[in-house]
């Protein structure tokens, strides 16, 4: 079962979860709005610009890296999923 990241494109992982609003909700630690409700981000990471936030899906095994790690890493999309990058 896939994860859910909130990343900021061209930089580093901001949120996970195991659905959409979770990874929304662990996010807010680190950006600057208060409420997921406030927060402004596309599903779609080939169409985003560097720099917007993007809610995509994750593998498990980059979830478990981001855990392990954190969310600056490097990781590789395909088909809007995020992935190790090998």
């Amino acid at each position: 079962m896939n994860k859910y990241i909130l990343l900021q494109k061209g930089y580093c992982v901001f949120g996970i979860g195991c659905s959409a609003s979770d990874a929304l909700q662990n996010s807010l630690q680190w950006i600057d709005q208060t409420t997921t409700e406030e927060i402004e981000y596309t599903e779609h990471f080939e169409s985003a610009y560097s720099g917007d936030l993007v809610l995509i899906e994750c593998t498990k095994e980059l979830a478990q890296l981001i855990m392990s790690k954190g969310g600056d890493i490097l990781f590789k999309v395909y088909k809007n999923t995020a992935d190790i990058c090998e």
